[in-house]
């Protein structure tokens, strides 16, 4: 526990910090689940929580009373940590500063990616094209050749397995014996129902241009050569809004269409490097391979030969540069932060230039994000303080709130000590058992034992299992919740018991029952692992449960509980449960 000194001090830096909060507090509380000190946290933000959860605005709303409050207890638990770590200094650290800055500049760069080449290649239009074409849905069999060394041999290949295809030969047939796809042969290389966006792009192009029951020529994709046959077409009759649907249809276009995307972003690179007018200091390219190779030791990492450099012969030295900004052995050292590379991969002058041209990459991008104005962009920055909220969070809890725990050797035993009955190995049962995969079978041996036919015998005359092949059946001895329905008849014999024949998946297993191994106590060196786990979880809890009660005196919580009920008012076709939420509330404490 902490020195009172200690304590005061805390208690005083979160009051003023709270009471500054505090004088913004008045405003919107119409739209308030909660407060917080002086943040409010709104009906959209729990929604959203619940969303992400739950995955859907559907799915959310047909959660109870209780999970909501759950929910909302989580945003206030965050927020309660959030403003203790500020009070307490955590967010004003150079090394948070420093985090920051880094968070921001990879947060406007992703952002730069998302606007100038995810959205412009998987655009709004693209979305609603998969959406209209997802009104049908086809039905495909195909038979895969992959891609071998020698492409043209699998080339060939698929035109012979055509030929045979057009001289009779089904094409199911053809699936079953030659398609290369796991799994496929088994399925005579059915593919199922599949919606337009499902497969690759050249795959459903060519499925969407047959007819049914036509067979397309040899197409060629990553994967290999497919022969396609279609073999049904159908509308679907009811699917979810084109809004609804839109974050599902956007992941999947952006899997989908990864060479459209790459191929976009390489694009975007040289032309940035050109209207920049990057450029490499080709002629000192040898000399820096020189010096790499000569201060290359087993223990040194690349970024600090390139400290080392930038501090000597190299201190002055650019090897590249572009409008607005360069590339010397400092930036070079910094961006190793970023991709850490062995030096010994750094072997030809080539090598040199693409780790030159790849570190140059990062400061041109971000000079652009910023001036497309996204370090400035609202979204940015909220995405940038939450990350930086996660990181400090994460070290507040560790260091305020869990911390390390003791647990002492006496504290364990006094603990056994006062609740053995807590420690003990469970009942058990040891059986016999003839496992065969023919019933009647099963039901003949269950018979000739009950008339008084050794076991044993009959266990190791007949039984199939193969890690028992050739002895008496006896298993080892196991406890309840082993063995499926087998070990529920165990369980509910009597020694000296032959069961009836108990289906184990394909197979018949009959057992006899030879002993009840009652309960029995657990050494202490036993329990002493799970004994130090339940203490450590309890003192975590308490020191969880003395800082929630201190911080709550410093940082206020309200709730505005009423408001839960009416979350998702506006949520249509929940279904029978959409107003579970609303009936808890309104229901009596019996009732519930």
């Amino acid at each position: 526990m902490w020195g009172s000194k200690l304590l005061t001090l805390r208690a005083s830096v979160i009051t003023l910090v709270i009471f500054t909060l505090a004088t913004g507090c008045g405003k919107n509380l119409e739209s308030a689940v909660a407060t917080v000190g002086g943040e409010i946290i709104t009906v959209d933000d729990l929604r959203q929580e619940m969303v992400r959860q739950y995955r859907t605005e559907k799915e959310a709303a047909r959660k109870s009373l209780e999970q909501r409050e759950k929910a909302l207890e989580n945003l206030i638990e965050r927020r309660l940590k959030v403003a203790g770590a500020r009070a307490e200094g955590y967010f004003d650290t150079p090394e948070v500063k420093e985090r920051e800055a880094t968070l921001l500049t990879e947060t406007i760069i992703n952002r730069l990616y998302e606007v100038k080449i995810l959205e412009a290649v998987v655009s709004d239009q693209v979305l609603r094209d998969t959406y209209d074409r997802q009104a049908t849905e086809v039905q495909a069999s195909h038979i895969l050749f992959k891609w071998v060394t020698d492409s043209a041999s699998v080339r060939q290949r698929a035109l012979e397995v055509q030929r045979e295809i057009r001289n009779g030969l089904p094409f199911a047939d053809a699936a079953a014996r030659y398609t290369e796809e796991p799994g496929g042969q088994e399925r005579k290389g059915d593919l199922g129902w599949f919606s337009w966006g499902r497969m690759v792009p050249e795959f459903q192009e060519a499925c969407w241009a047959l007819q049914e029951n036509e067979i397309s020529a040899p197409l060629e994709t990553r994967y290999g050569i497919h022969l396609i046959h279609l073999t049904g077409r159908r509308t679907v009759e009811s699917r979810p809004t084109f809004e609804e649907q839109k974050e599902s249809l956007k992941e999947m276009a952006r899997n989908n269409m990864r060479e459209q995307i790459m191929a976009a972003g390489n694009t975007y690179l040289e032309d940035m490097k050109r209207d920049l007018g990057y450029k490499l200091e080709e002629a000192r390219v040898p000399q820096l391979l020189a010096d790499i190779q000569a201060n290359m030791q087993p223990e040194l990492k690349l970024q600090e030969i390139f400290q080392s450099l930038a501090e000597g012969a190299w201190k002055d030295q650019v090897i590249a540069s572009w409008k607005g900004g360069q590339m010397d052995m400092a930036g070079l050292a910094k961006s190793m932060e970023r991709n850490f590379r062995p030096a010994s991969s750094i072997t030809t002058p080539r090598d040199v230039e693409d780790m030159v041209n790849n570190a140059s990459i990062h400061p041109m991008l971000t000079a652009r994000a910023k001036a497309e104005g996204l370090d400035k962009d609202k979204d940015v920055l909220k995405n940038v303080q939450q990350q930086l909220e996660n990181n400090v969070v994460m070290t507040y809890e560790r260091e305020r709130i869990k911390g390390k725990v003791e647990v002492g050797e006496d504290q364990i035993a006094a603990w056994f000590a006062a609740n053995p009955n807590d420690y003990m190995h469970p009942q058990m049962v040891r059986v016999q058992e003839v496992y065969v995969a023919d019933r009647d079978l099963a039901q003949k041996l269950a018979e000739r034992a009950r008339k008084g036919e050794n076991f044993g015998k009959l266990a190791k005359q007949y039984t199939e299992r193969p890690d028992r092949k050739g002895t008496d059946g006896t298993l080892e001895p196991f406890q309840a919740g082993r063995y499926g329905k087998m070990g529920e008849a165990a369980f509910a014999m009597a020694v000296g018991d032959v069961s009836d024949p108990l289906p184990i998946g394909r197979n018949w297993s009959v057992i006899k029952l030879l002993e009840v191994i009652p309960p029995k106590p657990k050494a202490l060196d036993e329990a002493r692992t799970s004994i130090r786990m339940k203490l450590e979880r309890e003192a975590r809890a308490n020191r969880h449960d003395a800082w929630r009660q201190e911080i709550e005196q410093k940082v206020p919580v309200v709730l505005y509980k009423e408001k839960l009920t009416t979350l998702f008012a506006d949520v249509k076709d929940m279904g029978e449960q959409g107003d579970r939420a609303t009936r808890e509330a309104e229901a009596t404490p019996d009732e519930r």
